[in-house]
Parts: C-alpha cells; sequence; structure tokens
C-alpha cells in the first residue's frame, strides 16, 4: 500500500495575517518568509501526527483487496471517498458506492465492504482508492491545538533563523500528541 497526494490544500490553517499578529509584525518585508514557515510547519504538524488538517485529495492505491475485504486507510481524518476503481489489463472498473462503507473517519478510517469486490487482473492490476482527507475547507475546522502548534513553531523558527543550538518545535509537542495517530 503506499499514497500519492493528488491535490494539496488550497489555504493553510494559519493565515498570513494571523501569523503576523501572533509575532507583532507590521509591514510585508518578511511576508515570504512568513507564507514559506506556515506551509512548512503545517507539513511538520501533519508529519508529526500522521493527520491531514485541511481538505486536500489523496490516492491510496493497493496490490491487491486484503482477506478480510476491509482496508485500514493510512490517512486520517477522511472526509469523503471520492472514487474506488479496480484497475487491470482489462480497464478500469469504477466501484458503486453501494458496495462499501467508510467507518471511524476521524481517527481510524476504515473502508468496509458489502460484497466481495472485483480483483484486479494480474500481475499489473491494482486498486485505487481517491480519498479527501483533512479536518475542513476552513481554518476554522482545524483544531484550535494544533493551529496553535503552527504558530508557535512559526515563531520558534522565525525568530531562531540560523541558530543552531535551537530545537524549533519542541513546545509544540504538548498540543499534538492528543492528535497524534499512531501506527499498530
Amino acid at each position: 500500500m503506499f499514497k500519492t497526494r493528488l491535490t494539496p490544500p488550497i489555504q493553510e490553517p494559519v493565515s498570513l495575517s494571523e501569523q503576523k499578529d501572533w509575532l507583532k509584525i507590521d509591514g510585508n518585508a518578511e511576508d515570504a518568509v512568513l507564507t514559506s514557515l506556515i506551509a512548512a510547519a503545517r507539513a511538520h504538524v501533519e508529519l508529526a501526527t500522521r493527520r491531514c488538517l485541511m481538505a486536500q485529495t489523496w490516492r491510496v492505491v493497493l496490490d491487491h483487496w486484503p482477506m478480510s475485504g476491509v482496508v485500514r486507510l493510512p490517512i486520517s481524518p477522511v472526509m469523503s471517498v471520492d472514487k474506488i476503481s479496480v484497475v487491470g489489463q482489462s480497464g478500469e472498473t469504477i466501484l458503486a458506492t453501494s458496495l462499501y462503507a467508510l467507518v471511524d473517519a476521524q481517527i481510524d478510517p476504515t473502508l468496509v465492504p458489502a460484497l466481495r469486490p472485483p480483483s484486479p487482473d494480474l500481475p499489473d492490476g491494482r486498486i485505487q482508492i481517491d480519498v479527501v482527507c483533512g479536518y475542513g475547507a476552513n481554518p476554522s475546522d482545524v483544531p484550535d491545538a494544533l493551529r496553535l502548534a503552527i504558530k508557535q513553531l512559526v515563531a520558534d523558527w522565525y525568530v531562531h533563523r540560523g541558530d543552531g543550538d535551537q530545537n524549533p518545535g519542541a513546545d509544540i509537542s504538548t498540543l499534538i500528541l492528543p492528535f497524534k495517530r499512531i501506527k499498530l
């Protein structure tokens, strides 16, 4: 199983103006730096928690269905399943939404089939599952603790640019710990 991001978030969970207010910065001289730090901090928090913050589309690819037919998705939270298709030598078959159910979308998103889904033609076949992940499309949909972690991480990186002695992000671990998705 592997995953690929198809579309990135269209906005960040923390806006440039929010971050500038947090840092008490006036003017535009540092806008480009802050914008890139916000994107990097979001990516850092997503990696640390194994969760998508803002709405974005991912494709999960499997070589075959698990024996049980149940697929635990490696991404959360899942807002929706856009498409499940079986691709093989005979082309692509898109599964009807009635053939599966998404359960536990926020914590441990799992696809449960209603019937045994068709298998891909081997040896080059695959199953593609396209999902929209994240807490929502608006920054206010993201939990406040995660937005605060981004603001704090950006502040640490901004203030300590070039300082080799710092451990940026050490203080955010308490904020993001409740959201961390562990791998079993």
